[in-house]
């Protein structure tokens, strides 16, 4: 799973600021000890003064091992006097000790050599953050697709109403964000606008987003405009083409609205054709069946689209619908 660096930055903030304001705790909390208890700067003395006699004996050779048993007991005892020291003052045992957030990593993010789970929520709960900026996530999900707008009247030649052909499409789109992988196939959501294209494209990043994936979610128009500034503009610091290529699921807007040059189809190919051969996971929402793909783009980037798993959306203007009915 990847992640730009941006969001794993925040997440090594994150963890940082928890380990800190642990040991900043801590810290409150021995003052507030040493108030009522002076003794126990006496304590913490002798297990200062074990540990820097037992490095000491490091270097020497003669009774190493005696003089290190006898400086581990010494401190072994001086641990014990201090928890005495805490209990019998009525403060927890672990009063004295840094509180961190996740036990299993002490709030470092690291675990045997792997990303701790704590550090794994923290990074999907930025990419989330982070699509969110650019995508009305919490407005499209799977549970808000209202199939009431689409016609329940039956097609007399298929014997399938829209209402039907929509169901299936909503329960593919759940199925494959339920089921998403690195493997998972390409899609090209095909169809008139105002259908739930982008509903249900975006209902996917929610959940794949969710399950730990950076998701990028890019209008057609916007993407390559960023990427025509950054390939002309001698100091820009728009979006790079890697930004596309590296996330595990690319989804594509409105593909076919934007404004035509020769470095927008060049620059378009590329990605797409990046991404297949790579066999990184790519949705393509477009107005454009495969035919005016092929009038538009050319055959070159058109098969490649063409090699996606179609699916039509069907019905009438579900945004005029809702605005009509005042929702």
């Amino acid at each position: 799973m990847r992640y730009n660096q941006e969001i794993y930055r925040k997440a090594e903030k994150e963890l940082e600021n928890r380990r800190e304001n642990a040991k900043a705790l801590a810290s409150l909390h021995r003052e507030e000890v040493i108030e009522r208890c002076p003794e126990l700067t006496v304590i913490e003395e002798q297990m200062k003064s074990a540990v820097t006699d037992a490095t000491a004996l490091l270097g020497k050779r003669e009774n190493v091992e005696q003089a290190l048993s006898i400086l581990q007991r010494q401190n072994l005892q001086a641990q014990k006097d201090r928890e005495e020291l805490l209990r019998i003052s009525d403060f927890p045992a672990d009063y004295l000790e840094p509180q961190y957030e996740c036990p299993l990593c002490d709030d470092k993010g690291y675990t045997e050599g792997r990303y701790c789970i704590c550090h794994i929520d923290l990074l999907r709960k930025y990419a989330y953050e982070e699509l969110s900026k650019t995508a009305p996530l919490a407005k499209c999900t799977f549970d808000n697709f209202d199939l009431n707008f689409y016609p329940i009247e039956k097609n007399p030649d298929t014997g399938v109403s829209t209402r039907d052909w929509m169901k299936t499409v909503l329960s593919y789109c759940t199925k494959y964000a339920e089921t998403f992988s690195l493997d998972s196939n390409n899609m090209h959501f095909c169809g008139r606008t105002g259908l739930g294209k982008t509903h249900l494209s975006l209902a996917i990043a929610n959940v794949v987003t969710k399950k730990g994936f950076n998701v990028i979610y890019v209008s057609a128009p916007n993407m390559l405009r960023r990427l025509e500034r950054e390939h002309f503009s001698r100091y820009s610091d728009e979006t790079s083409e890697d930004f596309y290529l590296d996330c595990d699921l690319l989804i594509i807007d409105d593909l076919g609205t934007e404004f035509k040059t020769s470095f927008s189809e060049t620059a378009l190919y590329s990605i797409i054709n990046e991404r297949l051969l790579s066999g990184s996971p790519v949705i393509i929402n477009s107005n454009l069946s495969v035919e005016e793909l092929d009038e538009r783009y050319g055959e070159r980037l058109a098969s490649r689209i063409g090699s996606y798993d179609l699916v039509t959306f069907k019905g009438s203007d579900v945004r005029q619908l809702k605005e009509n009915k005042g929702l």
